[in-house]
């Protein structure tokens, strides 16, 4: 049975009990090597197939998530049963308004051969081992999903896209042991392995044998800069702030804000799916509603949060597009797809290493899972570089940062060239080097 099929089975039930409803079906394949000090180490790949069904009825929602093989009458049966035993909702949201029935296809989709791909892998890994004995291990993970959702008021829409990780981690032993850690996204491994790679493996590389050696931090440095995967990190904690269910569920900081500035100067917070190398990309949300650039943050002004079709019609605005299914296909909820922090010309002083003297680096964070999402306290564990005030820097160690993630968006001076993605909240963050003022260091 195709997926057409399957998916119009399954609305044509729903209409028949009285229903409306709306299926998705997400097919992913993954794969994964590792390669660790020059040769292959493993190998191995998977397929799954997820149905995902929302129904609506005399303001109760239900809710179903399924294999392709549920009998579609089963599946339906079950959602409305669940729907009956949830308080209702109210009304029915708004028909998804995002267009046509052609499939789209994420653009940079450029598949690499298994062969030419552990090829590459090997070379990589066996360099910082050649070089200086040290243990490298290079993971590259990939995952191709095509999803299809269709809506019984009319919408239909498909749509494939691809997503690559690479992970480095390169360990040293000197007077302690060093660890230099790395991670890319992107949406093809031949770009990733294009020049990203390598930059990688180099930065583990030094990462790893500057810390074999840190020391402890003494004394406060005049400036401190945090590289892009820890900005990206605390920006994830920032993130419910900019969410309309926080704001009307008066847990955002944010809430009384809109229009006022709640960030420095040339600072921008942008959720944008479609950037051309996004590692998350789609034309439409697990809603239907169409994907576009929404500017939450401009020249530190806030301009809005993002919300999904339930908070948006509660609101009376409509969908940003960013109703998002959790990793198991739960129910859409609002979530960021790609949020991207950036400085503007406001911020025209770029942070460099070479020239941001008596400066503390935090290259590394542990235990930022411990922070407060709601308070935007935040305190963590931390090692990085030290940079004295002749340019040359010594490694540190075994420090902590603290502050508060709202008013660090005030506390911005300069920013990195680069964007760093990272991980978080069911999609991707991005930010750059950030030099910034006001954090508590503690040993």
């Amino acid at each position: 049975m195709s997926e057409d099929t399957y998916l119009t089975q399954v609305l044509d039930c729903a209409e028949r009990r009285g229903a409306v409803a709306e299926a998705s079906l997400s097919i992913a394949h993954s794969s994964e090597l590792v390669a660790v000090n020059g040769r292959v180490d493993r190998s191995g790949g998977g397929h799954s197939a997820t149905v995902a069904l929302w129904t609506w009825r005399d303001g109760h929602e239900g809710y179903l998530v399924c294999t392709p093989d549920t009998p579609p009458q089963l599946a339906v049966e079950q959602a409305l049963e669940l729907g009956e035993r949830l308080a209702p909702r109210g009304p029915l949201p708004a028909t998804p308004v995002a267009g046509g029935t052609a499939a789209a296809v994420a653009p940079g989709l450029d598949p690499t051969p298994a062969e030419e791909m552990a090829e590459a892998l090997r070379k990589l890994s066996a360099e910082p081992h050649e070089r200086s004995g040290l243990r490298a291990e290079l993971r590259v993970q990939t995952q191709h999903r095509e999803v299809h959702l269709r809506h019984s008021r009319g919408f239909a829409g498909s749509y494939q896209d691809s997503t690559a990780a690479l992970q480095v981690r390169v360990g040293a032993q000197g007077s302690g042991v060093g660890f230099g850690v790395d991670e890319r996204f992107g949406r093809s491994v031949p770009r990733l392995l294009d020049g990203p790679a390598a930059e990688a493996m180099r930065e583990a590389e030094e990462e790893a044998l500057a810390h074999s050696g840190a020391g402890l931090l003494e004394g406060a440095p005049a400036t401190v800069v945090l590289h892009g995967r820890v900005a990206a990190a605390l920006l994830g904690l920032l993130a419910p702030t900019l969410m309309l269910d926080s704001v009307r569920q008066q847990r955002s900081r944010w809430a009384e804000r809109t229009g006022e500035r709640v960030a420095a100067r040339g600072l921008s917070i942008t959720e944008d799916v479609t950037l051309d190398d996004a590692p998350l990309w789609a034309p439409f949300d697990d809603e239907g509603t169409s994907t576009r650039s929404v500017r939450l943050v401009d020249d530190g002004v806030l301009e809005g949060f993002l919300s999904d079709r339930r908070t948006a019609m509660e609101a009376g605005a409509a969908s940003t597009g960013s109703g998002w299914r959790g990793p198991r296909g739960e129910m859409p909820s609002v979530r960021a797809g790609c949020l991207v922090l950036a400085g503007g010309d406001a911020l025209a002083t770029q942070v460099d290493r070479g020239e941001d003297a008596d400066a503390l680096w935090v290259t590394q964070a542990q235990g930022m899972h411990m922070a407060n999402e709601v308070t935007g306290d935040f305190s963590f564990g931390a090692s990085g570089l030290l940079v004295g005030s002749s340019g040359r820097s010594r490694p540190v160690r075994g420090f902590t940062v603290a502050g508060n993630v709202h008013q660090l968006m005030d506390q911005v001076e300069a920013t990195g060239r680069l964007l760093r993605f990272s991980r978080g909240w069911g999609g991707f963050l991005a930010a750059p080097d950030l030099r910034v003022r006001g954090l508590s260091l503690g040993a």
